[in-house]
């Protein structure tokens, strides 16, 4: 029993050993993963999309028409177009996802011994207060769909039932091509030097939860261009090898070596991440609030809500209306009871410092477990469309980000990896480059 151990230990550190070997010799694709490797793939048939919303005819615009991209929505809604992994790139994701999983306990082909799935968690497995796991099936094994709460032999056309579950129908967004539907509103995809030039002279904050600090990794990461650009300098050594590329966002281990405070781009780019679950943590943000009450070039980006089991009533009267009346107050001396629903009678609102983005909360993965309701995508829509109408009346913009996350492989069900976080960052740099700046900085 000890040879088989000591076997199997043997056996992961050689895959680990393999992944970051393939993970180090192809970073710079990882980072790109340019749109031009499946735009063209339409004429194979091999390459598949995948419609993360109701389907919808590409809207295309004559070149007479008004090429500006209308809305933030308009690079949320669309399409994953996909291409089959080859042997190095699944047995990445298969590293990946084993590893990351298997921190939880959750069994190495995702599949319990008994068959069962749907409505029961794993056996011996990890539960945190807002986060239990869905038992899934094995995708690789032989019965790999999830129908009727067992695991059994269908194929993949047979296992697209509402209750239905079914990994190998999940995108793994680190190898696909987000395709808005409108095409005015492309996703710019930003390498270190683009990315530099175009925040130049900005502060970025992101304030929020895991979900933010995921994507704040992410811009890093771009930014640095360096397989542990997001961690700090002076991680172990024995840590430092374990927090390479995507691990940096998603390995537990690699969350205290994190670098919330870092300046950028030869000295020309602030970004920082601030630490704030819920809304007890309001006061968190106050002085931020105050240090930025004048400042054009500085940014929030903002969000949070699962820690509050996703309940915009409490997010709305407990976060949100004191942190946008403090805002208002700050930057116009207008009086304020700090709960208005509304801002004050004809304020001109693009005054109102520093800008903040809102970013939504993403889709549940198929390992969330189904005891959290408020959680699921029926939970998470609501939450984000109730949140939505409050923002839109302070005339902050929302990044919408349930519709491309929405059937991509999550690793627990709650989080993303680089893939799905790696977009949150190209979206926002585009969002800086077409709408933050009035005067379409390049």
């Amino acid at each position: 029993m000890a040879m088989m151990r000591k076997k199997g230990k043997y056996l992961l550190g050689g895959l680990v050993f393999v992944f970051l070997c393939w993970f180090l010799v192809n970073w710079q694709n990882s980072l790109n993963l340019l749109p031009s490797q499946v735009e063209d793939s339409s004429l194979d048939v091999s390459v598949r999309e995948v419609t993360t919303v109701p389907p919808k005819i590409r809207r295309e615009h004559s070149s007479s028409e008004n090429r500006k991209c209308p809305s933030l929505s308009g690079m949320t809604e669309g399409r994953w177009v996909v291409r089959p992994l080859n042997e190095t790139e699944q047995m990445m994701i298969d590293t990946y996802l084993k590893e990351a999983r298997g921190a939880y306990k959750i069994p190495p082909t995702f599949q319990r011994e008994d068959g069962r799935c749907g409505d029961v968690t794993y056996s011996n497995v990890t539960l945190h207060k807002h986060m239990w796991f869905r038992a899934i099936c094995d995708p690789r094994g032989a019965t790999p769909c999830c129908h009727t709460n067992s695991c059994q032999l269908l194929a993949q056309e047979d296992c697209r039932c509402p209750t239905c579950l079914d990994e190998r129908q999940a995108v793994h967004a680190e190898f696909a091509h987000w395709q808005p539907t409108d095409d005015r509103c492309p996703v710019m995809e930003f390498n270190a030097d683009r990315a530099c030039q175009l925040l130049e002279g900005m502060s970025l904050y992101f304030v929020g939860d895991s979900f933010i600090r995921h994507m704040f990794a992410a811009l890093v990461i771009i930014l640095t261009n360096e397989v542990n650009g997001a961690m700090k300098e002076d991680i172990p050594r024995d840590i430092k090898g374990r927090c390479l590329g995507h691990n940096q966002i998603t390995a537990e281990v690699c969350r205290a070596y994190l670098d919330p405070d870092r300046v950028l781009c030869h000295g020309k780019v602030k970004v920082q991440y601030v630490e704030m679950f819920s809304v007890a943590d309001l006061p968190v943000i106050h002085q931020l609030l105050v240090d930025l009450r004048q400042s054009g070039s500085s940014l929030v980006v903002l969000g949070l809500g699962i820690h509050d089991n996703f309940n915009p009533t409490v997010v709305s009267k407990k976060f949100l209306h004191p942190f946008l009346n403090l805002r208002q107050h700050l930057s116009t001396n207008i009086s304020s009871a700090f709960l208005q629903t509304d801002p004050a009678p004809g304020l001109d609102l693009t005054r109102l410092r520093p800008g903040i983005l809102w970013v939504g909360a993403h889709a549940p993965g198929l390992l969330k477990s189904p005891r959290f309701p408020q959680q699921s995508a029926d939970g998470v829509q609501h939450y984000n469309s109730e949140i939505s109408h409050v923002l839109k009346r302070w005339g902050v913009p929302v990044l919408d980000t349930f519709s491309f996350s929405n059937g991509t492989v999550s690793f627990d069900g709650t989080h993303y990896g680089w893939g799905i976080n790696k977009l949150k960052a190209n979206m926002l740099m585009t969002y800086i480059r077409t709408s933050f700046w009035g005067d379409g900085r390049k």
